[in-house]
């Protein structure tokens, strides 16, 4: 009988080498052979969504019929039998997170909880997109043309107070106005523009004040404005936010990564233009408008101006105006609040001082044009300073230069988005697109 031999260790260590160097090379393979699978997995919902868009344009009437899936594990199954109800929507969502946007030729499309939205689009040089005010916050467009394109941006009034019966008679401050910024950029097709619109703070109007009854003050305005400080009659109003238009995500103050209230240049980078909001007015106090490289001041009536308007380096902080100091009580004397400062590239500030006649308003808050790739960048405000230099070019629109909009705005602002115009009210922001060449 013969004896049985088995491996020697220098066998089984050649087997296993050779079978490690196979796993080597094949593991690329399989991984690709994953990474496929997924794509096709992806393309066959993207081809279902396109399938239910393409029969959204062949109807002419109705919507989507109504359908939810789970992206992307199951949106292939998404067909519509051509009869489509109204009412009905395409629901594609990745765990209640918006999945984003898908274009279909040169239409955008919106994909989220709420279903699918078609999104204003241009094809031809001239042009125009418009963003109002949203109380829903940010709000986004995708480019879908490779080109120049023109930002159109104004930020938001401060809260006014008009028409408030008061022992001296009717009160009337209005908010400072918000500024007007514009400028051209080159954008490629698929970058996604995210758009805050500026709120305009909150006042009072035709009322009457309660004395010794403390009000708080009121809220600034979305982007940044500042809240109003509290009083025994009135309290100050509330800052105009800013307008801003930028390729990251949030609002101007959600940008200060460094959360030092300094613009600082690692987090500035994807901010193209802003355009800063109005001071608050205060219970005594006019309010500063929005400035282009600088804010106007706020100030009061009897104690003169407090509240410093923002510059391009400083202010209250990167993208977010002063609160209004609470109001300050001498003697027999009314306690009133001090209007919130503007929001801006930096937003304005709001009086700190103590003692009597100190209620001012707010300060306004500054414009944006210095994004590297913005040319023929120039910034429009209420009364303010001008200054020719190249990334912070600033004209008056109460000036005489021969740039403001007289016919327009022969005062100065308008409640509607007018170009060259300081803004009253709600801010507004404009796209045009101007073609592939200057």
């Amino acid at each position: 009988m013969k004896n049985k031999k088995g491996f020697t260790l220098i066998e089984v260590l050649a087997v296993i080498i050779i079978l490690a160097v196979i796993l080597v090379i094949i593991a690329p393979k399989i991984n690709e052979y994953y990474k496929d699978s997924v794509k096709r997995k992806n393309l066959q919902s993207a081809y279902g969504v396109r399938n239910a868009i393409n029969q959204y344009f062949a109807s002419t009437t109705g919507t989507f019929m109504g359908y939810t899936c789970e992206f992307p594990d199951n949106c292939s199954e998404i067909t519509l039998d051509g009869s489509i109800p109204t009412g009905g929507t395409v629901t594609i969502t990745a765990n209640g997170i918006i999945f984003g946007f898908i274009r279909y030729g040169d239409n955008v499309f919106i994909i989220d909880d709420d279903g699918v939205t078609a999104v204003e689009y241009v094809t031809s040089p001239g042009d125009v997109i418009d963003f109002a005010y949203s109380t829903s916050g940010e709000q986004t467009y995708m480019v879908t043309d490779t080109g120049y394109y023109k930002l159109e941006v104004w930020g938001a009034q401060g809260g006014s107070i008009s028409n408030v019966d008061s022992q001296w008679g009717p009160l009337n401050f209005a908010g400072g106005y918000g500024g007007y910024s514009t400028g051209v950029v080159h954008l490629s097709e698929d970058d996604i523009l995210y758009i805050n619109v500026g709120g305009q703070g909150s006042g009072y109007a035709n009322t009457t004040y309660q004395a010794s009854s403390a009000l708080s003050g009121l809220a600034g305005g979305y982007n940044g404005g500042g809240a109003g400080g509290s009083g025994d009659y009135l309290g100050g109003t509330g800052g105009g936010g800013a307008t801003s238009v930028a390729l990251q995500s949030g609002v101007l103050a959600a940008l200060d990564t460094n959360f030092n209230g300094l613009a600082d240049s690692n987090e500035i980078g994807n901010i193209l233009i802003v355009a800063g909001g109005g001071g608050g007015a205060g219970f005594n106090g006019t309010a500063g408008s929005a400035g282009g490289y600088q804010g106007k001041d706020g100030c009061c009536m009897f104690g003169g101006c407090n509240s410093e308007g923002a510059t391009q380096a400083t202010g209250y902080k990167f993208g977010l105006g002063g609160d209004g100091r609470n109001g300050y009580c001498y003697g027999s004397n009314s306690c009133e609040g001090v209007g919130g400062g503007g929001g801006g590239f930096y937003g304005g500030k709001a009086s700190n001082n103590s003692g009597e006649n100190t209620d001012s308003g707010g300060g306004g808050g500054s414009g944006y044009i210095g994004y590297s790739g913005l040319s023929d960048g120039i910034m429009f405000c209420y009364g303010c300073n001008e200054i020719g230099t190249a990334g912070i070019k600033t004209v008056s629109t109460t000036g005489d230069s021969g740039l403001r909009d007289t016919t327009n705005c022969p005062n100065g602002y308008s409640n509607n988005a007018v170009s060259k115009c300081a803004k009253a009210e709600n801010g507004y922001v404009r796209i045009t697109y101007l073609g592939t060449n200057l």
